[in-house]
């Protein structure tokens, strides 16, 4: 008896062969997950401009500081993307020198940058590494009730006075002289640096700074750092949110910064675009640039 032959298109397919040529001819036609998304943030920053315009129409004119917030989160969002860190760093200190309302500020960072943070680990999602991310995490999770503790117990000025001149002269450094070797390490170390991040995540909203400069320290391509750094970052963040849930510390609801969310998404679409052709040195530097803007930011808190 013939057998049918599985690579002969005149043959009949199985049912699993079948659904994959399903598979590869809708993603044929709508493009990569990637592109998807960014079409997909395309109408909502779209959405977030027709609600201004709304808005207006109603009678309710936008205040000069709603366009220039969108424009500020645009500017992070973008920075964000290229590099999967320094949102807050730089919308904080844009926002900071605009009429916009305390509450409002926090509001669009806190939300912006886990929109952005959780995007972003699913567009690099196939660099990630889980079993390299868990020590790191495991540190975080075991401190970041200790950060949140010396939030309400420790002169936060100095502290960030103390982050900011280290993260200034470290930056400073990396672009004078971008590290070139492969520092060693084993689980104990990263566990160490991630009980860092969660000090630093709970005292100054900032966990992420050590973890970024050790994956440099390491030697790592920009697709393995940024594949432990920025599933970091996330997690911490989230964990960060339900500690303060639980502690009943008060915590912003999504009103006014839908729009910016958007924003920030289709910013960040862009800014992984570019991540994508860059070079492991041109990477190393533009990190090592942001730390120092980042360090800068807290060092503008102090005075």
């Amino acid at each position: 008896m013939a057998t049918s032959d599985p690579c002969d298109p005149r043959a009949p397919r199985q049912p699993a062969a079948a659904l994959r040529d399903v598979a590869r001819s809708a993603r044929s036609r709508i493009g990569s997950p990637e592109r998807s998304l960014g079409l997909l943030f395309g109408f909502g920053a779209l959405v977030a401009v027709a609600w201004l315009a709304y808005q207006r129409w109603l009678g309710v004119p936008a205040a000069p500081s709603q366009y220039a917030s969108l424009a500020v989160v645009l500017v992070s969002g973008f920075v964000s993307g290229v590099a999967g860190f320094a949102f807050s760093a730089i919308a904080g200190g844009g926002l900071a020198h605009l009429d916009v309302d305390p509450v409002q500020a926090v509001e669009i960072m806190a939300l912006c940058s886990i929109a952005i943070q959780l995007y972003s680990v699913i567009a690099i999602r196939r660099d990630i590494c889980w079993r390299s991310v868990l020590p790191f995490v495991a540190g975080g999770f075991a401190t970041l009730p200790l950060g949140t503790f010396l939030l309400t117990h420790i002169s936060i000025p100095l502290f960030d006075l103390v982050l900011g001149l280290f993260l200034v002269a470290y930056g400073v450094k990396g672009l004078a002289r971008p590290i070139r070797g492969k520092v060693p390490g084993n689980w104990r170390i990263d566990f160490a640096v991630g009980a860092l991040g969660g000090i630093t995540g709970g005292v100054a909203a900032f966990p992420g700074a050590f973890v970024t400069i050790w994956c440099t320290l390491r030697g790592w391509s920009k697709e393995g750092a940024r594949g432990v750094y920025q599933p970091y970052i996330l997690i911490m963040q989230l964990a960060a949110v339900a500690w303060m849930r639980a502690e009943s510390v008060p915590f912003v609801q999504a009103t006014t910064a839908v729009p910016c969310v958007a924003v920030a998404l289709l910013a960040a679409h862009a800014g992984l675009t570019v991540f994508r052709r860059l070079g492991n040195e041109q990477f190393a530097r533009i990190v090592s640039a942001l730390l120092a803007i980042s360090g800068a930011s807290l060092l503008a808190r102090f005075f």
